[in-house]
């Protein structure tokens, strides 16, 4: 009776090649979303922004027109047009 030899159980490297390939590839496509993910959500902060900061100037600008007092000027017009 012949004994058989005890064949190693492990990976070719043609499967470690294309499992190699597949993560690759996997990697950016999921590098890609997070990248659309984070420009989206900057447009978005960046209009928040820019609405904040609108909101403040005209509520500082109020603020200084109401700041000062004129005495001895006259005014002539209505709330809209001076």
């Amino acid at each position: 009776m012949k004994k058989r030899l005890r064949t190693q159980k492990c990976f070719t490297f043609i499967e470690v090649m294309l499992v190699a390939a597949m993560l690759s590839v996997i990697a950016l496509a999921l590098g890609g979303v997070l990248n659309n993910g984070i420009d989206i959500w900057r447009r978005v902060n960046g209009i928040a922004m820019e609405g904040e900061v609108a909101i403040f100037f005209d509520k500082f600008t109020t603020d200084v027109k109401n700041a000062i007092v004129y005495k001895g000027i006259d005014f002539s017009g209505d709330e809209a047009a001076v």
